[in-house]
């Protein structure tokens, strides 16, 4: 997933604040969006990126 795609899904959520694991949460904003995304870790980006897939999943069944 490109940092464009993870941009793409912050702003579907209107750059909500976002916890993705222990101790490791993006805050609310788009520029904070932008700013924390190039400073993540691998293992950050990792988990970020599960989370989105989680999220697209819930919400492709769902039908929302």
């Amino acid at each position: 997933m490109t940092n464009t795609d993870i941009l793409a899904f912050a702003e579907s959520i209107h750059y909500a604040h976002l916890d993705v694991g222990p101790n490791f949460a993006i805050s609310y904003g788009k520029e904070q969006w932008e700013e924390q995304l190039l400073l993540l870790s691998d293992w950050q980006r990792d988990l970020l990126i599960k989370r989105i897939e989680c999220w697209r999943i819930r919400v492709d069944t769902s039908g929302i």
